[in-house]
């Protein structure tokens, strides 16, 4: 008798707090799960149910809730931070000058080393941070924008962070303070390099860092604004 045969595909989702979903499917074959041999029990992975990725997502949102305050952030930013970059830190008040960190707070920043606006035009408010690598002291800089991601099954949708590594700045960084490092979200409006060659006209919110102007567009260029 001729066996039917098929390709194995399975698919695995992570979810938040720690659940665990996958699916397996048998192509050319009636059956949704990978078949044994006979001489053994047959074994197959459930898919989570509307009811548990909900769980899943009520229990995360608790989890935001519960995060400990850090330098000012919104508590879904600080989270998400502490869970995708343990390796990293955020830098706070003794880390900055006097006058880069009064100049932050007369801009509505919660510190010199953090600003928001919604760089990518999807209605949500992003972040841009200065964050320090742990051991090597090497500086990233970092825009976090806000999205909405979509879970199935049950059709939910939860808020998330999409992460873009815009640069970093050497090893070994002094600690206290770091001179005229600071960052600061701009609104949208036109801007001229500093040579007077090129000018932008942005619609979305743009970073300035140094003495470039970073703005995104699908992917982030940068302008040189100063010298």
């Amino acid at each position: 008798m001729r066996e039917r045969r098929g390709n194995l595909r399975c698919f695995t989702f992570i979810l938040g707090a720690g659940v665990l979903a996958a699916a397996c499917l048998v192509k050319g074959s009636e059956t949704a799960w990978a078949q044994q041999p006979s001489s053994g029990a047959a074994i197959g992975v459930r898919a989570a149910t509307p009811q548990e990725i909900q769980r899943s997502i009520q229990a995360e949102e608790r989890q935001i809730e519960a995060t400990p305050a850090i330098a000012g952030l919104p508590k879904r930013l600080a989270f998400y931070i502490r869970r995708e970059l343990p390796s990293l830190s955020v830098l706070d008040r003794s880390d900055a000058t006097n006058e880069n960190w009064r100049l932050a707070l007369e801009r509505g920043q919660p510190s010199a080393f953090f600003c928001f606006g919604d760089f990518d035009g999807n209605g949500l408010e992003d972040a841009a941070g200065i964050l320090r690598e742990k051991g090597s002291g090497k500086l990233h800089l970092i825009a976090f924008h806000q999205v909405n991601v979509s879970v199935n099954p049950g059709n939910f949708v939860k808020r998330g962070y999409q992460r873009y590594d815009i640069g970093s700045a050497g090893d070994d960084q002094p600690r206290v303070p770091l001179g005229e490092l600071s960052v600061a979200c701009n609104p949208p409006g036109t801007f001229q390099s500093v040579d007077g060659n090129i000018t932008l006209g942005l619609r979305n919110a743009s970073i300035l860092f140094g003495y470039a102007l970073y703005y995104f567009d699908g992917a982030y260029m940068s302008l040189l604004v100063g010298d």
